[in-house]
């Protein structure tokens, strides 16, 4: 399970996921930003300016039957910008990293730390 986020009315966050709008999705206009080349299947960063336009929960269940209560943030887009892979690259990847050791932890593996660090222990007995 991850960890708690706080309490509201009674009931523990434990996760948060973001809904955004506001950024060309039918109901408003796309976000102007720098005017680059950019094609089908090209991959890159965008820096998105938001305020906080409403926050739900819904219950959570897990695939390993862990449950909580999502905390859902719907952000509405105020600006971009394109961003270069030097500047972001590295916070998405550790975002990447920790997101996936919660997953391995709701799944009952623990983390790669955790993993490694037992296997070094089995090793050694």
């Amino acid at each position: 399970m991850g960890t708690p986020l706080g309490d509201l009315d009674g009931e523990d966050f434990t996760h948060t996921t973001i809904k955004l709008v506001n950024a060309g999705d039918g109901l408003s206009d796309a976000l102007r930003v720098e005017p680059v080349w950019l094609r089908n299947g090209d991959e890159g960063y965008c820096i998105i300016k938001f305020h906080v336009a409403s926050i739900t929960g819904k219950p959570w269940v897990g695939k390993a039957g862990a449950t909580g209560l999502e905390r859902i943030v719907t952000l509405s887009a105020q600006a971009a910008a394109l961003a270069d892979e030097d500047l972001v690259g590295p916070v998405i990847a550790e975002m990447q990293t920790r997101l996936r050791e919660l997953r391995d932890a709701e799944a009952g593996q623990g983390t790669l730390a955790e993993r490694m660090e037992a296997s070094q222990m089995e090793v050694m007995q």
